[in-house]
Protein backbone atom coordinates (compact mmCIF):
# COMPACT_ATOMS: atom_id res chain seq x y z
CA UNK A 1 0.00 0.00 0.00
CA UNK A 2 1.45 3.32 -1.43
CA UNK A 3 1.69 6.04 2.35
CA UNK A 4 -1.03 8.08 -0.34
CA UNK A 5 -3.35 5.31 -0.28
CA UNK A 6 -3.40 5.09 3.85
CA UNK A 7 -4.41 8.56 3.96
CA UNK A 8 -7.08 8.00 1.98
CA UNK A 9 -5.46 10.10 -1.14
CA UNK A 10 -6.32 8.65 -4.75
CA UNK A 11 -2.57 7.35 -5.27
CA UNK A 12 -3.31 8.68 -8.59
CA UNK A 13 -2.65 6.12 -12.19
CA UNK A 14 0.28 3.26 -11.42
CA UNK A 15 1.18 0.74 -14.47
CA UNK A 16 3.00 -1.61 -14.15
CA UNK A 17 4.51 -4.43 -16.14
CA UNK A 18 7.12 -7.20 -14.97
CA UNK A 19 8.26 -7.11 -11.50
CA UNK A 20 10.05 -9.69 -9.07
CA UNK A 21 8.97 -12.90 -8.73
CA UNK A 22 6.75 -13.70 -5.71
CA UNK A 23 9.36 -15.92 -4.35
CA UNK A 24 11.79 -12.85 -3.60
CA UNK A 25 13.24 -12.58 -0.06
CA UNK A 26 15.20 -9.07 -0.03
CA UNK A 27 13.02 -6.31 1.02
CA UNK A 28 14.66 -3.30 -0.73
CA UNK A 29 13.40 0.15 -2.24
CA UNK A 30 13.35 -0.04 -5.40
CA UNK A 31 12.33 3.46 -5.68
CA UNK A 32 12.95 6.47 -3.12
CA UNK A 33 11.27 9.29 -2.83
CA UNK A 34 11.42 12.65 -0.58
CA UNK A 35 10.01 16.16 -0.45
CA UNK A 36 12.83 17.98 1.51
CA UNK A 37 10.96 21.48 1.22
CA UNK A 38 9.31 22.04 4.52
CA UNK A 39 6.61 24.36 3.28
CA UNK A 40 5.72 23.52 -0.72
CA UNK A 41 3.57 20.78 -1.66
CA UNK A 42 4.66 19.51 -5.85
CA UNK A 43 3.34 17.00 -8.42
CA UNK A 44 5.85 14.27 -9.34
CA UNK A 45 5.57 11.93 -12.16
CA UNK A 46 7.86 9.20 -12.46
CA UNK A 47 8.37 7.00 -15.60
CA UNK A 48 10.57 3.91 -15.84
CA UNK A 49 11.49 2.25 -18.39
CA UNK A 50 13.79 -1.26 -19.05
CA UNK A 51 16.90 -1.26 -21.46
CA UNK A 52 15.12 -2.04 -24.83
CA UNK A 53 12.69 1.42 -23.59
CA UNK A 54 9.58 -0.41 -23.11
CA UNK A 55 8.22 1.58 -20.33
CA UNK A 56 7.62 -0.49 -17.13
CA UNK A 57 6.10 1.61 -14.67
CA UNK A 58 4.25 4.71 -14.49
CA UNK A 59 2.87 7.13 -11.48
CA UNK A 60 2.04 10.91 -10.83
CA UNK A 61 2.74 11.50 -6.70
CA UNK A 62 1.46 14.24 -4.94
CA UNK A 63 3.97 15.22 -2.20
CA UNK A 64 3.16 17.51 0.71
CA UNK A 65 5.97 19.49 2.59
CA UNK A 66 8.50 16.47 3.88
CA UNK A 67 6.81 13.29 2.59
CA UNK A 68 8.52 10.37 1.98
CA UNK A 69 7.30 7.46 -0.80
CA UNK A 70 8.94 4.33 -1.38
CA UNK A 71 8.41 1.68 -4.22
CA UNK A 72 8.95 -2.21 -3.12
CA UNK A 73 9.22 -5.34 -5.39
CA UNK A 74 8.20 -3.25 -8.31
CA UNK A 75 11.50 -3.66 -10.42
CA UNK A 76 13.34 -6.83 -11.37
CA UNK A 77 17.35 -6.04 -10.85
CA UNK A 78 18.52 -4.37 -13.69
CA UNK A 79 19.45 -1.07 -15.62
CA UNK A 80 16.08 1.67 -16.22
CA UNK A 81 15.87 5.33 -17.11
CA UNK A 82 14.36 7.10 -15.04
CA UNK A 83 12.60 10.19 -16.18
CA UNK A 84 10.72 12.37 -13.38
CA UNK A 85 8.77 15.62 -14.35
CA UNK A 86 8.17 18.02 -11.39
CA UNK A 87 4.55 20.14 -11.92
CA UNK A 88 4.91 19.23 -15.60
CA UNK A 89 7.18 21.84 -15.97
CA UNK A 90 11.24 20.21 -15.07
CA UNK A 91 11.94 17.14 -15.48
CA UNK A 92 15.55 15.17 -15.00
CA UNK A 93 16.57 11.53 -16.57
CA UNK A 94 18.81 9.45 -15.70
CA UNK A 95 19.81 5.58 -15.91
CA UNK A 96 19.52 3.77 -12.46
CA UNK A 97 20.73 0.40 -12.06
CA UNK A 98 17.98 -1.20 -9.14
CA UNK A 99 19.03 -4.36 -7.22
CA UNK A 100 18.94 -5.48 -3.59
CA UNK A 101 21.89 -3.17 -1.91
CA UNK A 102 20.77 0.61 -1.23
CA UNK A 103 23.52 1.48 -3.76
CA UNK A 104 21.05 0.21 -6.28
CA UNK A 105 17.80 1.94 -5.84
CA UNK A 106 16.38 5.06 -7.37
CA UNK A 107 16.63 8.27 -5.50
CA UNK A 108 14.22 11.13 -6.42
CA UNK A 109 14.66 14.26 -4.18
CA UNK A 110 12.51 17.38 -4.76
CA UNK A 111 12.61 21.03 -2.94
CA UNK A 112 13.25 24.51 -4.15
CA UNK A 113 10.85 23.80 -7.16
CA UNK A 114 13.82 21.82 -8.67
CA UNK A 115 14.17 17.75 -8.89
CA UNK A 116 16.49 15.27 -8.79
CA UNK A 117 17.13 11.57 -9.60
CA UNK A 118 19.89 9.20 -8.73
CA UNK A 119 21.19 6.18 -8.20
CA UNK A 120 21.64 4.89 -3.98
CA UNK A 121 20.33 6.11 -1.29
CA UNK A 122 23.91 6.67 0.46
CA UNK A 123 25.84 7.86 -3.14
Amino acid sequence: MHSNESRGRPAGSVERAGGRPGGASVDTEDVHLRNYDPFSEYDLTVTVSDESGRRVFRRRYYFQPGEVESERGLLEPGTYEVTVELDNRRRETATCRVGPDPDRTVHVELGNGTVSVTEGLYG
